[in-house]
């Protein structure tokens, strides 16, 4: 039994009709731009929650030295 793991529109087919083929080998190619979009699109949602990360480790600092300095002004 042959399946595909992924979904796609058929690209290229890499055996010739009756040909034997080895285990394991690459017998169909699927159109791969959706997936390419797909992978784009997570590294940037990536990219930019990085960002939302360092910008609230940077509000963390920022209050953490607003704590400090008015627990040195009250002590």
């Amino acid at each position: 039994v042959v399946r595909s793991r992924v979904r796609g529109i058929l690209k290229q087919i890499h055996f010739q009709s009756g040909q034997l083929v080895d285990e394991g080998a690459l017998l169909y190619s699927i159109e791969d731009d959706a997936y390419k979009a797909s992978e784009a699109a997570a590294v940037a949602s990536l990219a930019s929650v990085e960002a939302e990360v360092l910008v609230a480790q940077a509000n963390v600092s920022v209050q953490l030295a607003s704590v400090e300095q008015a627990q040195a002004e009250f002590s």
